[in-house]
């Protein structure tokens, strides 16, 4: 059950550097794409990533495209490279308040 503390983005917006998510307070995380890419938290993703080899391989001018709300608990980005399995729970997404650059 959500607790009444639970972070939820009140805007986000893809910009062409950037991806911008406002959250309720007045919080706001900024993620590059490629950055917000490499963070993917699919199962695919997290096999093919670990401490001794790093982020998953990712094309650097990978962008996202758009983006979809899963219920009320996370974002599914629409990637350039076609990828559109990572749900991103808003959890993560505030974990780094100025996000990865």
């Amino acid at each position: 059950m959500r607790s009444s503390g639970d972070p939820r983005p009140v805007r986000v917006e893809i910009l062409p550097e950037t991806i911008e998510i406002e959250w309720q307070g007045g919080v706001r995380s900024v993620f590059r794409h490629l950055a917000l890419r490499r963070m993917c938290p699919c199962a695919l993703c997290r096999e093919a990533s670990s401490p001794a080899l790093g982020p998953p391989p990712v094309a650097a001018g990978v962008r996202a495209l758009d983006y979809s709300p899963v219920g009320r608990y996370a974002l599914q980005f629409h990637w350039s490279d076609g990828h559109d399995s990572g749900i991103y729970p808003y959890a993560l997404l505030r974990e780094v308040p100025d996000g990865p650059t």
